[in-house]
């Protein structure tokens, strides 16, 4: 704190610290520096091309994590040849 401030009104800077408190835990928020971060990347020109490519790259994931879920699925069910049957 600066040298040259004296505080007189000791309510009104438990008031003022109690806000600043509140302001920096909104500002530390994961939701808002998401939220900033969007809002930094949408001023530049290619923000929706951006987007576009997360998004497509996002579903070529899933796609691949479904066909590999169906696939051992599916090799879960089919009767397998390997095993070994027992003698009669």
């Amino acid at each position: 704190m600066d040298s040259n401030h004296v505080v007189t009104d000791a309510a009104r800077r438990e008031e003022a610290l109690g806000r600043a408190s509140d302001g920096r835990a909104r500002r530390d928020a994961e939701e808002t520096t998401l939220g900033s971060a969007l809002v930094r990347d949408a001023a530049s020109a290619n923000a929706f091309s951006k987007l576009s490519r997360y998004e497509a790259g996002l579903e070529r994931s899933m796609y691949r994590a479904l066909r590999e879920l169906e696939r051992l699925q599916g090799s879960r069910r089919a009767p397998s040849n390997s095993r070994p049957t027992a003698p009669a």
